[in-house]
């Protein structure tokens, strides 16, 4: 009788297992997608995402172009390398049988859905795809990089370079220039001129490896948290600014610009100024923008000290009423 007992209380078990799978599995395949949060807080005295150390989950290559892949669960032969890591990082924490029995589509945080029936088990079946935006701002100081490179900074060679970098002539105790990074590309009408060398290839080239006299917040190639940062819970992400001037005044050109047609007296223009120095004098701001919140576009007083109705020799004409409205508007 005992033994009758425990059969049916363990088939009542597996009969509501069952039925618990099929309604999490119908949850998951009719709510919208989820997604992974790595600024979720911890609670209860434990640790959330945004305490973990990156490595936990995530392995860089140091091998150009220096990906970064999910960790790998170990000994698990045949696995695909992906930008997810396996389930051995996540289990440190997460209990995955019960959550997946108390959440509905609690796998759906990375998977794509549950099994739906024994013809279609659809098990893990993909992983989520890559997602447009990012939870990551980035620490990227314009004031530090304009400064010159450090002697003792190891410089990569140019084949592990980005393509853009892997041109430049970087030479420890010079200084970067704006076009070391910032690409011009041809002209398309209402679209920003100029593209931004980003990605570890393009980091990397200075930021391999750490200096043996390197101050304390110089990042390397292990130290993620020292550029992809996750806002505080008030504070806005760390993001590259949508300053596309060109686009809001429509016969706007870098090209135009790249001359310095200005009069000047003889001793200044015996001054050797490097060559970007007209990028630093109409953007201004970055001069001195710790983050890259603080950029903007350049102010209608920048362009008005050479447009303007002077007539002075060399200068260009007046900007159109036009113009100025929408410079104004810019601010």
């Amino acid at each position: 009788m005992r033994q009758l007992k425990i059969t049916l209380l363990l088939l009542a078990c597996l009969a509501l297992f069952g039925l618990r799978v099929q309604q999490t599995a119908q949850a998951q395949n009719t709510q919208p997608p989820r997604k992974f949060e790595h600024a979720k807080a911890g609670k209860d005295g434990k640790q959330g995402h945004r305490d973990l150390a990156c490595s936990q989950c995530h392995v860089s290559s140091d091998q150009a172009p220096f990906t970064v892949i999910g960790k790998p669960t170990p000994n698990l032969k045949g696995a695909p390398v992906t930008p997810f890591p396996g389930h051995a990082s996540c289990v440190q924490c997460h209990n995955f049988a019960l959550m997946a029995f108390l959440k509905p589509s609690y796998c759906a945080v990375c998977h794509d859905k549950n099994p739906t029936s024994v013809q279609e088990p659809g098990l893990f079946e993909a992983f989520q795809t890559a997602r447009n935006t990012t939870d990551f701002g980035t620490d990227f100081s314009h004031v530090a990089h304009r400064k010159p490179i450090a002697n003792d900074v190891q410089i990569s060679e140019p084949a592990l370079r980005s393509p853009m970098l892997a041109q430049a002539k970087l030479t420890p105790g010079a200084s970067l220039l704006c076009n070391d990074c910032h690409i011009q590309k041809p002209f398309v009408a209402n679209q920003a001129e100029f593209g931004i060398e980003s990605g570890h290839a393009t980091c990397y080239t200075c930021h391999l490896a750490k200096p043996a006299d390197a101050p304390a917040d110089f990042p390397d190639r292990n130290d993620c948290k020292g550029c992809h940062v996750l806002p505080d819970a008030s504070g806005a992400r760390q993001q590259a600014p949508n300053i596309f001037l060109n686009s809001k005044v429509l016969d706007f050109r870098h090209f135009d610009h790249e001359f310095d047609t200005r009069s000047v007296k003889k001793a200044v223009a015996a001054i050797v100024k490097p060559r970007d120095y007209l990028c630093a004098e109409c953007h201004n701001d970055v001069t001195n923008a710790q983050t890259l919140n603080e950029i903007k576009a350049p102010a209608r007083n920048v362009c008005v000290s050479c447009h303007n109705e002077r007539r002075q020799p060399g200068l260009p004409d007046a900007l159109r009423d036009a113009v100025l409205r929408t410079l104004r508007a810019t601010q």
